[in-house]
């Protein structure tokens, strides 16, 4: 929460994070020190709240109706705008422990901090220009604090290092090491698209690796850890804001898989041509949806190697299916009612695919409407709207035929309890794809108790997401054996276990 005094008048503004909404306007807000009154409007009722204003921290009670709680916010500093991307990077210990400090693209906060060895995961807020703070899980809860981080810079103002804390533990100091990182663009047709290329210091031709989007208004720096972590492998990583999105042109909105695999496409050829590049070993790194993408540009290019992260080997419209059943049995809906809301969605996506049919789903959405469905979500959206005609352009986009023309090696990563990709069956699928083919160098690995973002979970389930902690144990470590075996880059150093 944002408060500012104009005049005598208080103002406020507030973000619900991770997921709910931001710039809401506080209403009523009151002084009479050391008490702060004020008002969050939420479409589930408002939020009451009386608190006593310290120098650190508001806390007190807060009332919706007849329930009560309790409530304490901490002070937070806005960072200057100009050393927000001073503090990305790498940073190490003496021991070679690497500790990444950056952006991501989820959950909503501006920072986060990633131990490479642990895998702890969390968003970080500052509470002075120096100084960060986090809690015990990603975003949610945030307090009791359990991470501290205080930069270290040299006379110059420059971050030099850093000293990370883990709860009550000793401090332990861990010294930047640099990367160089370039402003690019290039074209896709008459779409421009900007990006940053991040790479060793060291001089000479690299091997390189294009990150490809997940689905979603995704930016260059969406997979901030994977760009620090591949670069720490020796390669040179090209990630790009996706159409529509930064800087680059175009709309996202209005593009199929085909459109979206020509911008990863634009980006691979850029990679080729650039002198600092090892032409022969340009690979691909695909998400969720840039697993229908990869095996759509290596069926069509020199692709040296394929990682895999989640990718779906099922139609686009399977999976939607897949991710639906998966979900709603993670949250106990009975098999009876996630018969019926499969049926329901096969009715919808009928539409999205046909335009024919609108009358019976609206009235199948009556029907559960009113017999209280728990799967039912929003009304059926017409069939103009954006989302129904980008998906019309890529609901029935089958990977598998692209798969089969896929020559070079493939490490593919399937996370155990991912509803959004069950590992079955696209697991199977690719597998059996592969061997058919003649494929012989893939290598799949399931990881235990991982979601879909390849974090340690209990059930999978998207509302549990802020409170993990941790990706899961092997990942990283796994993936750097794999690129270092099969890329043969120099790594510039492996973090210690």
């Amino acid at each position: 929460m944002s408060v500012i005094r104009q005049d005598q008048t208080l103002q406020a503004t507030a973000d619900l994070l991770p997921s709910g909404p931001t710039g809401l306007q506080v209403r009523g807000l009151t002084s009479q020190p050391p008490i702060l009154r004020f008002e969050l409007p939420l479409e589930t009722g408002s939020l009451q709240l009386t608190g006593q204003l310290g120098a650190e921290e508001i806390a007190g009670a807060v009332r919706r109706g007849e329930v009560e709680g309790r409530f304490q916010m901490m002070r937070l500093v806005e960072i200057e705008p100009g050393r927000r991307a001073s503090f990305t990077g790498n940073y190490e210990t003496d021991s070679g422990r690497v500790i990444w400090v950056g952006p991501f693209g989820e959950f909503g906060a501006d920072f986060y901090v990633l131990d490479f060895s642990s895998g702890r995961f969390g968003a970080l807020y500052p509470r002075s220009q120096t100084t960060f703070v986090g809690g015990p899980a990603i975003v949610t809860p945030l307090l009791p604090l359990a991470l501290t981080l205080t930069f270290q810079t040299n006379e110059q103002g420059k971050i030099t290092g850093l000293l990370y804390q883990e709860g009550s533990q000793p401090f332990v100091p861990a010294k930047r090491r640099d990367l160089g990182r370039e402003e690019i663009s290039f074209h896709n047709g008459d779409v421009k698209l900007a990006g940053m290329l991040t790479r060793p210091l060291k001089s000479g031709r690299h091997p390189a690796i294009v990150l490809i989007h997940g689905s979603g208004p995704e930016d260059r720096y969406f997979l901030g850890p994977w760009i620090d972590f591949f670069a720490r492998q020796g390669l040179a990583v090209l990630a790009y804001d996706k159409r529509g999105v930064g800087a680059s042109g175009g709309d996202w909105q209005q593009s199929g898989i085909d459109e979206l695999a020509g911008d990863a496409e634009a980006a691979f050829r850029y990679l080729a041509s650039r002198s600092d590049v090892d032409p022969r070993r340009i690979g691909l790194f695909g998400i969720s949806q840039g697993g229908w993408i990869e095996p759509l540009v290596a069926s069509r290019n020199p692709v040296a190697f394929i990682v895999l992260h989640a990718g779906a080997t099922v139609p686009v419209f399977r999976q939607g299916e897949l991710f639906y059943e998966h979900e709603l049995r993670g949250y106990g809906v009975s098999e009876e009612e996630i018969a019926k809301a499969l049926a329901y969605q096969r009715l919808d996506d009928n539409f999205t695919r046909t335009g024919q049919g609108w009358e019976r789903l609206q009235e199948a959405h009556r029907k559960a409407h009113d017999a209280q469905a728990p799967w039912l979500l929003a009304e059926p959206q017409p069939a103009d709207s954006s989302f129904r005609k980008m998906y019309r352009k890529m609901m029935d986009f089958d990977p598998v035929p692209s798969w089969r023309q896929v020559k070079c090696p493939v490490l593919a990563f399937f996370g155990e309890l991912d509803h959004n990709v069950p590992p079955q069956p696209n697991r199977e699928i690719l597998e059996k794809t592969l061997a058919s083919a003649g494929h012989t160098a893939a290598t799949i690995i399931v990881l235990p108790k991982a979601n879909h973002l390849f974090l340690q979970a209990e059930t999978g389930v998207q509302s549990e997401y802020p409170s993990l902690r941790a990706f899961v144990p092997g990942y990283f470590e796994q993936l750097g054996e794999w690129m270092r075996k099969v890329v043969k880059a120099p790594a510039l150093k492996a973090a210690a276990p």
